[in-house]
């Protein structure tokens, strides 16, 4: 992320690659940067050399989501440039204009707002599609155009006014829903040729008339399901999209090979806990969906029954190791993982590291009571058999054992396996 002077909100800034840099300088793109845990953002950015946007936000959590998502989709553009064109069947496209209807009810079905505010949305969807309009706005998800439809309509009643328009005489669908296609068809990595565009414009322009008409009920408090959501085919069953990659099946892959290099049953297990309770918390098992801000919300999710410590140790490395194998064995494009970012508490300090006298004072008596077995053997004298009895216990060699300096001041050092350890004694000159 990038700063800009007298500014404390990051920007997103990419250069485009060379190769692909003349065909993309000029095209503008739609880019959703929402989630089920931020609010909303819509961003339509022109491509030039580089591509540059405020991500809108101080809060370093949610603009590194935002930054990743971005990133996501250039980086499937970019790849897609240089792909081959395919075609798809009239079956595949409706099911890819699916994802437009699901958008916008992602995007707005929990908050949809102004009655109105559909209602003008779908006046320009309804006269771009049947040709009654030129140059409409483009159809950036958001429903706030309600200026631009009352200069060309009026503030009467509108499907009279959009009727009153002939039909047929503009061909607008690439202006009103060009940005939208575009966005589904790179979210799913595809390159459509070119003679079945206009077709799937149109059905994207339909899909989201639907979704327009849904959020308008919903806006006056009607969530009764919506029987046209049920019309779009599956979009598994677009050929040219690549299998669903599952959360578990990565893990599977992961086993077998970390399996092979020497892991242990405990390690599997541990892991295999992490990516369960991940995907209870998603309610999905689709590695492609995953994105660094369900990851975010992952993390606020386990932070509310467990430390810090445990997150950090416990869940978190078995998850990143998984998606991280997936990326380098490209299965996944990026590990969302990645965007979890936790600093597990400092240890409270209860008590000084050395002894309290009370202690020291009990060490002492116990060795004067008893003395060691070394001492018991050699009948050495009390200030010895302090230093030899500690000695033992703290695991010196029996070159370090009772050295008669140590007594010469009121405190005893002597090393021991686990390093230089300071005890203080209170009553030092009774046992000399």
């Amino acid at each position: 992320m990038a700063k800009r002077a007298r500014s404390n909100v990051p920007q997103f800034r990419i250069r485009v690659p060379a190769k692909v840099v003349n065909q993309l300088r000029g095209r503008r793109i739609l880019l959703n940067l929402s989630n089920r845990h931020d609010v909303q953002c819509i961003k339509v950015t022109k491509i030039a050399d580089d591509v540059a946007f405020s991500l809108e936000t101080t809060d370093r959590i949610v603009a590194e989501a935002r930054q990743a998502n971005a990133l996501d989709h250039l980086k499937r553009l970019f790849e897609l440039t240089e792909a081959e064109p395919i075609h798809l069947s009239y079956k595949e496209l409706v099911a890819l204009s699916g994802e437009t209807y699901r958008l916008y009810n992602e995007i707005h079905g929990d908050d949809p707002g102004e009655p109105s505010a559909w209602t003008y949305h779908k006046a320009l969807h309804r006269a771009a599609l049947e040709g009654r309009i030129k140059n409409p706005p483009p159809a950036a998800l958001t429903p706030n155009e309600t200026a631009s439809a009352v200069e060309l309509f009026g503030t009467g009643d509108l499907t009279a006014a959009v009727n009153a328009r002939p039909a047929g005489q503009y061909d607008s669908l690439e202006d009103r829903f060009g940005l939208l296609a575009d966005w589904v068809l790179i979210r799913q990595r595809i390159k459509l040729a070119p003679t079945e565009r206009r077709r799937f414009l149109q059905l994207v322009g339909t899909a989201s008339l639907d979704a327009g008409w849904q959020l308008r009920r919903n806006s006056e408090g009607d969530y009764s399901p919506d029987p046209k959501a049920q019309r779009f085919p599956a979009i598994e069953t677009v050929k040219a999209i690549k299998p669903k990659q599952t959360i578990t099946g990565l893990f599977d892959l992961w086993w077998a090979e970390a399996k092979a290099t020497g892991r242990s049953k405990t390690t599997h297990d541990a892991y295999k806990g992490a990516i369960d309770r991940l995907v209870r918390f998603l309610g999905h098992d689709d590695a492609g969906r995953v994105t660094d801000a369900d990851m975010i919300g992952f993390k606020d999710h386990r932070l509310k029954t467990v430390s810090a410590k445990t997150l950090k140790d416990g869940d978190l490395p078995g998850i990143r190791s998984v998606f991280g194998w997936g990326v380098d064995n490209q299965k996944l494009a990026r590990n969302p993982a990645d965007a979890i970012k936790v600093k597990s508490e400092k240890k409270i300090r209860t008590r000084s590291k050395g002894f309290t006298d009370e202690e020291a004072e009990a060490i002492v008596a116990a060795c004067l009571e008893r003395g060691c077995s070394y001492c018991r053997r050699q009948e050495v004298g009390s200030a010895h058999r302090v230093l030899h009895w500690l000695s033992d216990c703290r695991g010196a060699t029996a070159s370090q054992r009772g050295h008669p300096q140590a007594l010469q001041t009121s405190r005893i050092r002597f090393q021991s396996r686990r390093g230089q350890h300071q005890i203080r004694f209170v009553q030092v000159s009774a046992c000399a």
